[in-house]
């Protein structure tokens, strides 16, 4: 996923959490202007902040990486990400 293609996630996932730049620039502590130059990719944005971004949208990390808003809002744990595929997993060792 190219780094275009995180930005635009990002605001994807904001317009449907339906927050709006200005509550997001405040939850990260930085000026509206600021706020609106990393959603649009200007400006890189720290690992820290990347974060507390994915926190406030109340996803991972790794799914603000999801190839589309889509997988982010209907991921499925895999079986072995489960406890119950855990236990599994671990019968058949």
């Amino acid at each position: 996923m190219t780094q275009a293609n995180v930005y635009k996630q990002i605001k994807e996932l904001r317009e449907n959490a339906g927050y709006t730049q200005h509550y997001i620039a405040e939850r990260l502590g930085v000026d509206n202007a600021t706020y609106s130059r990393i959603e649009s990719g200007k400006i890189d944005i720290t690992v820290s902040r990347f974060i507390q971004l994915a926190d406030i949208l109340h996803v991972s990390p790794g799914s603000l990486l999801a190839d589309t808003v889509n997988s982010v809002l209907n991921a499925v744990p895999l079986e072995a990400d489960t406890e119950e595929g855990y236990i599994a997993d671990q019968a058949k060792k």
